[in-house]
């Protein structure tokens, strides 16, 4: 075994989640389009004029790409590339669709399914051209013009929302000015469209949910997740640079994900702050590479939190942790990782480790292999638990064992 473990950063499935005595459903990756291997797939389909000379991967080491584009979560996020949209005259509008559809009927009546991509706005002033989100209907192996689209209007002041059924015309179109939305620019955002049962359509930014959602339409069935470049202005040589095309679904009714863009802000205004938070004087890393790398050099274990924000077990471990010197010093002991596992990473990672409870707390050698572990249960776990568990975890470490293991290359 490596002591450095490769990430299966392309679509997992993640497990039911046990919290407490309850079962507690995640959103499950159903399919994922990072564009991690360097080129477009060639399954993609690629509408209207998009081509090899409009629609290209994103290598984003390259030097003159904006220094907020790779602010933050950016790069675990993001990974290495994405895909950069570049409408030219007489080829201004633009589409790519991933080749795996999901069937509303999956969902049930009280289910979701997250139709999402992230898309990096550039600061306020520069041209942007009109970007959306679609879930679309392919038939025959080709794209058809039926189609939900949710995107931000050509200069940014608008986002919109239209159904389209094979009319010239969209059939219903909704529009929110986007200075009622908090989308900080330059920066990263993720737009979703969301189904929730089989009638109710919303359309979100980072989880949040625009003023005209819900949206009563349930004509279309079976869709596939793309994007849509269209500009009014091609000889201005505008781009648009998106990532991480996929879509999610649960059959339960389970909160929408926080969106990792609004995770990144800081914490410094929430109250009840706790070291479980980032901000604090204890550090918490996003990135399992950079974690096992950190704890292979300074020779440590890695404590992972695998967690949802929203769980009530999570919020409940935050309130417990008590903000002392004591708690600070016995957690700077370990390097420190938090996995959300509704993320699409995180619910890789989660897989990995058969985790079936949240939050859980996992002792992780550098070498990758797990020491211990400590699942949370609300109103039972108390904090001498939970202390005593990462003291004897810390005590059991043995270095001259990972050491070896790291020399060794592992088993």
């Amino acid at each position: 075994m490596q002591f450095l473990i490769r990430l299966t950063w392309l679509g997992a499935a993640m497990c039911l989640v046990l919290c407490a005595n309850t079962v507690h459903a995640q959103y499950r990756v159903y399919a994922w389009e990072s564009f991690e291997e360097g080129r477009l797939p060639q399954s993609l389909f690629m509408g209207h004029f998009a081509n090899e000379q409009t629609v290209r991967v994103l290598d984003y080491r390259h030097p003159n790409l904006p220094r907020a584009m790779r602010r933050g979560i950016s790069p675990v996020e993001t990974g290495q590339f994405g895909v950069i949209f570049r409408p030219i005259p007489d080829r201004n509008h633009l589409s790519i669709v991933s080749p795996v559809s999901l069937d509303r009927n999956r969902i049930g009546r009280e289910g979701r399914a997250l139709y999402q991509a992230d898309f990096y706005l550039p600061p306020e002033g520069e041209y942007m051209p009109t970007t959306a989100l679609l879930a679309q209907v392919v038939q025959d192996g080709s794209t058809t013009y039926r189609f939900y689209r949710f995107g931000i209007l050509e200069g940014g002041t608008q986002v919109f929302f239209s159904f389209t059924n094979n009319t010239p015309e969209p059939v219903l179109y909704l529009s929110q000015p986007t200075s009622q939305l908090p989308l900080r620019r330059p920066g990263w955002h993720r737009f979703q469209i969301i189904f929730k049962g089989q009638n109710e359509v919303y359309c979100a930014i980072d989880g949040k949910p625009t003023s005209f959602s819900p949206i009563n339409e349930p004509t279309l069935r079976r869709l596939n997740a793309g994007i849509m470049v269209t500009t009014a202005e091609p000889r201005r040589q505008p781009v648009m640079v998106a990532d991480n095309l996929s879509i999610q679904w649960t059959a339960q009714d389970v909160p929408i994900p926080e969106s990792p863009w609004l995770m990144e802000m800081p914490d410094a205004n929430r109250p009840n702050r706790s070291f479980l938070d980032a901000g604090n004087t204890v550090f918490w890393m996003n990135d399992p590479r950079q974690s096992w790398q950190r704890a292979r050099s300074q020779r440590r274990p890695i404590l992972t939190l695998f967690y949802t924000p929203n769980a009530g077990p999570y919020r409940y471990l935050r309130r417990i942790t008590p903000m002392d010197d004591e708690t600070e010093a016995l957690l700077n002991r370990f390097v420190l990782l938090k996995v959300d596992v509704n993320q699409l990473g995180g619910g890789s990672l989660a897989q990995r480790y058969q985790i079936v409870r949240l939050p859980t707390l996992v002792v992780i050698g550098s070498d990758g292999r797990e020491k211990s572990r400590l699942p949370i249960a609300a109103d039972n776990t108390q904090w001498s638990e939970v202390r005593a568990f990462l003291e004897e975890a810390f005590e059991d470490f043995d270095e001259d064992e990972v050491t070896e293991e790291v020399a060794s290359g592992g088993d």
